[in-house]
């Protein structure tokens, strides 16, 4: 009897200013039957605009934002492995309003990105962006 046999095939749809989709082909050989799932990835940032105005104050951190910022709108998570699979360093931080939240580090720990992910929705809310010292404080925490 014959494995399946799986490939990652990228698709774009034609449409240039959203992530592509990913989707998983599925053959079974011995059943002569094909299937596939679709992964999307995150499809939204909100607000990208306060990534940018952070860049701009603090120029050091611009690139490893934009990594940040497409490793996230190309990556199909579901569920908080799959962040930690893409970010090996997120931390996840129970905070005072008793919701969780991600925290990555950006440019080597320098500043930290504060985000909720909404898998359900494929968002990502960027709630802070702070220095380390600002971010040692944790005033953060009791805020949100």
């Amino acid at each position: 009897m014959a494995s399946p046999v799986f490939d990652l095939k990228e698709e774009s749809h034609g449409v240039d200013h959203k992530p592509n989709i990913y989707i998983l082909y599925s053959f079974a050989l011995a059943f002569d039957r094909y299937e596939y799932i679709i992964y999307s990835p995150m499809r939204r940032i909100i607000t990208e605009k306060r990534l940018a105005q952070y860049a701009e104050k603090f120029p050091r951190a611009k690139a490893s934002l934009a990594h940040w910022k497409k490793t996230v709108l190309a990556s199909p998570w579901q569920k908080t492995a799959d962040v930690k699979s893409s970010f090996g360093d997120v931390d996840t931080v129970k905070v005072n309003s008793g919701q969780t939240v991600f925290v990555f580090n950006i440019q080597r720990n320098a500043h930290h990105l504060i985000a909720a992910i909404h898998f359900d929705r494929d968002t990502v809310y960027v709630l802070r962006l702070l220095t380390h010292k600002e971010y040692d404080k944790y005033l953060w925490k009791n805020q949100l």
